[in-house]
């Protein structure tokens, strides 16, 4: 009997469609340009665990989802999950949103060192990763990108040298660089950047002399460099910009060292000591009056995250407060209170503040035994009759 042409037909298509399927696999039901590099996102952060994960990896829609704005072509346009439980390491993968515009991150528990690749994106102009634990420097690539308007990594443990290429933004409005551990000098050509109306370097290590053309933004309010006690002044801005008083050479900064006083910045912008060195207990601290700054109720409030703080008395000004050595690395730290006399408490924290160490204190003078901790970034606090202040230390 002859095979049916019919039945012949069917068993040549089902082969050949097996083949078929074989070779070209059935494409992934979710084809939007910028699916991977959100699934990326969100498995390297916990998304897991976020406060909020509306929509997210539940369907193929992600313009949807929370935290996620598109333009009119449905790409990526906005990644906005501030306060929102994220933690874990920004992954490489961020530099896949090629249309991405704006990134804010703030108040979470992000680690781990910022990608290089965030700066390749040449429409991005909003970076908000403040109040975070990030760890390392800025990547040398951000001379590379010329968008950025808004710039904000205050309240992490950044350090290393403020790259020079943050002067090629020339849009740039806002930049919060404050409370981390930035060294070196002050990057050339910030205050010729006509569109810069605030910039917060405080509570960092720089040194060195302030750059010239900075006197171009003397008379407005928004540039900070206090609590940088290698600097001019500490970073007093106003000095800076007073009449016959803004000479660099020859100004007061501290070098760190407490057995020193009376240090005044070299020919060379570096901070020395101008030889008074102490010669007895009573005197065996650095004079840091006016030199270290007592930072206020909101501050307090960033460098815990945005976090509860613990209970203490209102803050007012406090003398200063100098931490030795900083970072710690043995098991004892040495916290300096000049000219104070009276009883006081000095504690160190977790970055969440959590009392880890509370120690009184009847004097200038107070050594804390550190126990064995992870390594990282910790806060140490003294609370006097007239207030507090508060101040960061690393622990390696």
């Amino acid at each position: 009997m002859p095979f049916p042409t019919t039945l012949f037909t069917l068993l040549t298509f089902a082969l050949f469609s097996s083949d078929l399927m074989a070779t070209n696999p059935i494409e992934d039901p979710c084809a939007h340009p910028d699916y991977a590099a959100l699934e990326s996102f969100y498995q390297a952060l916990d998304g897991d665990n976020w406060v909020d994960k509306t929509g997210w990896l539940e369907d193929c829609e992600p313009c949807q989802w929370y935290g996620v704005r598109c333009d009119q072509n449905n790409r990526v346009t906005m990644i906005g999950l501030r306060d929102n439980g994220l933690n874990g390491t920004i992954p490489s993968t961020v530099g896949d949103f090629e249309f991405l515009e704006v990134l804010s991150l703030s108040i979470n528990e992000l680690g781990g060192n910022i990608p290089a690749e965030l700066f390749s994106l040449d429409r991005l102009f909003d970076i908000s990763l403040n109040d975070n634990q990030l760890v390392g420097g800025i990547p040398a690539a951000i001379g590379d990108q010329e968008t950025l308007v808004n710039f904000r990594l205050d309240g992490n443990a950044l350090s290393g040298a403020i790259p020079a290429g943050i002067q090629n933004h020339q849009r740039l409005r806002w930049v919060y660089l404050s409370d981390n551990f930035f060294s070196g000098d002050i990057p050339a050509g910030l205050g010729d950047i006509t569109t810069l109306n605030f910039l917060d370097m405080r509570n960092n290590e720089l040194t060195g002399c302030l750059p010239e053309d900075l006197r171009n933004r003397c008379g407005e309010t928004g540039f900070l460099f206090d609590g940088n006690d290698g600097l001019p002044w500490s970073g007093d801005f106003s000095s800076f910009c007073t009449p016959g008083f803004g000479d660099q050479i020859g100004a007061p900064c501290n070098d760190g060292d407490p057995t020193t006083s009376n240090d005044v910045i070299g020919t060379d912008c570096a901070c020395g000591t101008s030889g008074v060195v102490a010669t007895s207990h009573e005197e065996g601290v650095a004079d840091l009056s006016g030199s270290m700054v007592g930072i206020d109720e909101p501050t307090v409030g960033t460098l815990l995250g945005g976090k509860q703080t613990p209970t203490v008395a209102p803050v007012a000004i406090v003398q200063g407060l100098s931490i030795f050595p900083n970072p710690v690395s043995g098991n004892t730290l040495t916290v300096t209170l000049p000219d104070f006399a009276g009883a006081g408490t000095v504690r160190l924290l977790s970055i969440t503040g959590s009392v880890i160490i509370s120690q009184p204190t009847t004097g200038e003078t107070t050594q804390l035994s550190v126990p064995e901790l992870e390594p990282g970034l910790y806060l140490v606090e003294a609370v006097v009759e007239t207030g507090r202040v508060v101040r960061k230390v690393m622990i390696q």
